[in-house]
Formats: C-alpha cells, structure tokens, sequence
C-alpha cells in the first residue's frame, strides 16, 4: 500500500512541478493530494506531521524546481541565498518534530530535509556558509539519515552521501575532518551493502554522475579536486560487487594505493572519460533524422523474408544489423587518433605481434541521401539508405544511465558465463544508446593540440538541425539564440575534459614506477572514448555510432563470421530485428520498383523513395 501511495504521490508532484507552470490553483491541489496520501498512509499519524510533511516537501519540490528554471550566472547569488534560506525554514519545521515513527508521512519529512539540505550546500558555491553552521548541518544530517530507516528505504542513502560529499569539500584543507566524513561515507556505504547490494550498484552510478556532471552553471568546480574525487571512487569502487569497469579501478587503486598522484590522476581520467560519454550521447531524438548506407544485397538480408506464411499468420522483418569489427574501418587512424593527441602513442614495431580488437561497431548518418555518402557507402548510388526509427534507441537523460560500455557486450565475467557461451544477451537493456563522432581539428591534430572547431560539429550544436521545415528555424531563432551558449559550452567542455586528461596522462605515465604496466591500464580506460574521435577531414559524414564490446573467443558464440574474399569479417547483432521509417533507393540503384512490393508486404508502413541526387 505505502509504495502504491508513494509512487502517486511523486507522481501528482512531478506533473505540477517540472511539466506546467506553477500556479496557486495547482499547489492548492498538490496539498490536498499530499494530506490525503499522508493520511491515507497512517490512521495514527499526527496532524502537526502531516502538516510538516507537506510542508517540507513542497519546499523541497519549489527548491529544485526554482535551481532548475534558474540557472544562468547571474542568478548566482540569488540562488545561493534563497538556498540557504529555504534551509533555515526547514530547519525550523523539522526541529519541532519529536515524534519520529516508521511511517510514510515521517519518511517524507526526513527525505525532504535531506534534500533541502544537501540543495543548500549544492548551491553554495561561493562558500557563504559559515563553518560553524556547516558542522552543525552535518551533524543534522547524519541524525535524519538515522531516523530515515535506511532497510526500508535504502534508496534515500544517496541526499546523505551527497551531503557528505559538498561538507568533504569545504573540510580538504582540514585533514582531522575530511578524514572523518570520508571515514562516515565508507560507513553509510558498507551500511547499504549489508542491506541492499542491489541499491549500492544504482547509488555508485548516481553518485559518480554526482561527481562528473556540469551544474549547468550554478556550482562550478573551482578549483582541482582530483585528490577528493579519488577519495570518494576509492571509497564507492572498493564496496561494489560489479566486475567490469569498477574492478578495473579498484586493481589501480589497490596496485597504487601509496602512489598519490597516480590514483589521483587515474580518477580525473575517468571522470572526464565519464563527462565527454554524456556530452556525446544522444539524449533526444526529437526531429533526428538518421540512417545507414548499404547495399541492395544487404537489404535483402536485412529484410530476410520467409517463402511461405510464418505459424503467426503474418509475414515480417526478421533480419538484424550487424556491428562489425573495428579493425575493418576504412579510415587507417581509427582508435588510434585519440592516443596521438593525448600523448599515449604506442611505438609501431613491425615484430611485434598483431593484436585484434574486442570492440564491434555500427555507423549511421544525419547525411540522408547526400552524393558523397552514396558515392562512399551507398556502393557507389547503386545501394540505399535505410532510415532508422529512433524508437528502437535509447534516449539517454542522465548521466547515470550510461553505463561502462564493456558490459554492454556478451562478456561480463564467471557469473555469466553461461549466457556468453550460449550467445544470449546477458543485460536487461533492449535497446542501444547512440554517440555522436566528435570531430577534432585537422590542422591542429598535425600539432598535437585539442582543438574542437563548431562548425565540424554539426551534431554537436543539437538536432534542431535536422528539421525539415526551414522556416521554423526563423520562428525559433530567439530559443536558437539562447542554445547557442550551450552549445558553445558542450565543445569547450569535451575540449577541456581532453586536456585533463592528457595531463593526467603525462603526470601517470612520469610517476608510476613501471610505464609498460600503467600504459596497459590507461590503454583500458581509454577504451571507453577511443572510437567516438575522428579528423574533421570526416566531418561531412555527420556519423553516429553504436559501440559494443565482445570479447574474441572461441566460446563467445555471439560473434558470427561473415564470409568473404579476400578474409571472412566477425560482427555481433542487434537484439532486436531491423526497424525502418524509410528506405531510399539510390540514384544509380537498378529497378527499385522489384523491391518495393516485397518491403510493402513485410511493413507497408515503411516508406519507399527514390534519391533525389543526380549521380553522373
């Protein structure tokens, strides 16, 4: 009953808070809601909490609402205040109560104190807060995390941890308290994995998100935090059970744990491989028009139809796309590109022994039937372009649904061992996250500098450049105005995560005391990024990729051999079949009109057309 109740409840608040404007008519409903939830939810609860539960939540709600409609630099200062001040108001409600019982209405009281709470300190950047008042909100903060019952809702250990984090801040040149909230969060985190490992795993994605995301303004980073940053993945890498990207971290931090500034540099590594994988995801795919170049053979296997009536009475596209091997990329720098310009160059030496790649991939376009494309991958405009539905992708809106794409393939370890031999898909995702390429300067790659020029990076400024309609551009070129300073901000920091991270490199590859084992490592981590960079000298391909790791192995029975001349190629398949919103025949494509009536039997709602390019 009490989740049921819980989940309207947020439900009712979500609505009225982020997708309408707030009015008097709808808080005046919000707070009816909430009392007869809070009553619903306990006969014996007292009026004076549910007046404080309701209260508190709505401060809460109208805090985040207010830092999330205001977050531009001028509003800085006014957040700030109006921060602390919804702090000291809460304090106030939440000092009167005394009675604190294991009910839902007292769950909300507690988890909406966090959260003003720890939105107070978020927002103190400029570090108002009085040092007396921060030890006093810490120790406000540790007694309602307390009283919050975390073996009932364990879920709420994050607004303490948070908490934590934005005090461990303010105490980095007092080393007798930052020892001792650290030595808390170990706590409170081997607390949680006692009760609910399961939430452990979701609050270190949270967390690290925590950690890497840009506040959009409000709460720049000032300063570097690299040595607190380190603290804090040691303390959340070390406590979990996952054995891919965590494992890899907590071996370096274990084989280096006298070695400060090598676990230092090793967390900015990976929180900046972290921030440029958000950066460069696709988070919306409203009005995102994209495809693949292929040619008519593979449509024909795409399309994979059947000669007689399948048993469910209908026929239907039941051919998959395929994601190949990266070492069959035409572009001869692939993967390598990365290493070049962040220092990490691996020495060519014709005796050394020719590795392959574990990393599969699939290349898709915003270029819809452009002549250089058909020319390139369209088997020279006698294939087509197959335009994807952007339903069967998954729209990243946060930072803690990006997970380390090595356990995204078939390869995760013993436990699942079974699965990999077997060639099932051992993930509970059925769909697959797009990034945009980033395109680096050529000029400056000649240099070895990190330069990011916009206009390589089409994809980079938002997909309100894929809308057909030109002239709503003009009516939306006051919003386009304002987009412009995100979009700026978007180059300049996948351009500055870079440059960290070819200074930690440097700084790592000085101080470990063997180079060849730590180079190793680097060459791991850097994996995660490797294949999303290339030379604007490609820019004209405006490419989307989809990545996929799977390891090479004689039991890993999801890689299939395509076989060919002059060397069969390996590739992985997507899960789910072929879903297409358009199929374009190219300019020089021989008699589409043969292809066409079988396309309408398996899916008449997929529109067939012919290019609209003259090709000579």
């Amino acid at each position: 009953m009490e989740e049921s109740i819980k989940n309207e409840l947020f439900k009712k608040a979500n609505k009225a808070f982020k997708e309408e404007e707030i009015s008097e008519n709808i808080l005046n409903e919000l707070k009816k809601a909430i009392q007869m939830l809070l009553i619903k939810s306990s006969d014996d609860t007292p009026d004076i909490n549910i007046q404080y539960a309701f209260d508190l939540f709505l401060l809460a709600m109208k805090f985040s609402n207010f830092i999330d409609k205001h977050d531009n630099q001028e509003s800085f200062a006014k957040i700030a205040e109006l921060g602390f001040n919804y702090y000291i108001e809460a304090r106030e409600k939440y000092k009167k109560i005394k009675d604190f019982e294991n009910r839902f209405c007292d769950y909300v009281i507690l988890a909406s104190f966090l959260t003003i709470l720890s939105n107070a300190l978020v927002v103190d950047f400029y570090n108002n807060i009085k040092i007396e008042t921060l030890t006093e909100m810490k120790i406000e903060a540790k007694e309602a995390y307390e009283k919050l019952i975390v073996s009932k809702y364990p879920k709420r250990t994050d607004l303490y941890l948070r908490t934590l984090f934005y005090i461990s801040k303010r105490e980095q040149n007092d080393d007798s308290k930052l020892k001792a909230t650290l030595n808390e969060g170990e706590r409170v985190i081997n607390k949680l994995k006692e009760i609910s490992p399961d939430e452990l795993e979701e609050l270190r994605s949270t967390f690290v998100a925590e950690l890497t995301k840009e506040k959009k303004g409000i709460g720049e980073e000032d300063g570097d935090k690299s040595k607190l940053l380190s603290y804090w993945l040691k303390i959340l890498i070390n406590n979990t059970e996952d054995k891919t990207e965590p494992e890899l971290l907590r071996d370096i931090f274990d084989k280096y744990k006298d070695n400060d500034v090598v676990t230092e540099k090793i967390s900015t590594i990976y929180i900046n491989i972290q921030k440029i994988k958000q950066l460069l995801v696709v988070e919306d795919f409203k009005g995102l028009k994209f495809g693949h170049y292929t040619s008519g053979e593979v449509l024909q296997i795409l399309l994979n139809s059947e000669e007689e009536i399948p048993e469910d009475g209908n026929y239907k596209i039941t051919g998959r796309t395929r994601l190949y091997n990266v070492g069959y990329m035409n572009d001869p720098e692939e993967g390598r590109l990365l290493d070049s310009i962040l220092g990490f160059h691996k020495s060519i030496d014709l005796d050394d022994e020719v590795a392959s790649s574990p990393w599969f991939l699939m290349s898709l376009t915003t270029a819809i039937d452009e002549l250089t494309m058909w020319a390139q991958y369209g088997n020279n405009a006698e294939g087509v372009c197959l335009e994807f539905k952007p339903d069967s992708f998954l729209e990243v809106k946060s930072q803690e649904e990006l997970e380390w794409l090595t356990t995204l393939g078939a390869f995760k370890r013993d436990s699942l061992q079974e699965g990999y031999e077997s060639g099932q898909e051992n993930t509970a995702k059925t769909k697959d996250c797009l990034y945009r390429i980033c395109y680096l300067d050529e000029d400056s790659l000649k240099k070895c500098k990190i330069k990011i020029e916009e206009k390589d990076n089409e994809l980079l400024k938002g997909n309100k450049l894929q809308k057909d309609n030109e002239s709503q551009k003009d009516n939306e070129s006051q919003k386009d105005n304002k987009d412009a300073t995100v979009e700026k901000t978007r180059h300049s920091q996948i351009e500055d995560s870079l440059k960290k991270i070819k200074e930690s490199i440097n700084s790592v590859l000085k101080a470990a005391p063997v180079e060849k084992e730590i180079r190793e490592e680097l060459d791991k981590l850097l994996e995660e990024i490797r294949y999303l960079f290339k030379s604007s000298a490609y820019s004209y391909e405006k490419e989307l990729r989809l990545l996929k790791y799977s390891e090479i192995s004689s039991k890993n029975h999801m890689i299939k051999v395509h076989k060919v001349k002059p060397a069969a190629k390996l590739y992985i398949e997507r899960k789910d079949t072929i879903e297409l919103n358009r199929i374009i025949f190219g300019p020089k494509f021989n008699k589409p009109e043969d292809v066409v009536p079988l396309v309408n039997l398996l899916d008449n709602q997929i529109k067939c057309e012919r290019s609209s390019k003259k090709f000579r």
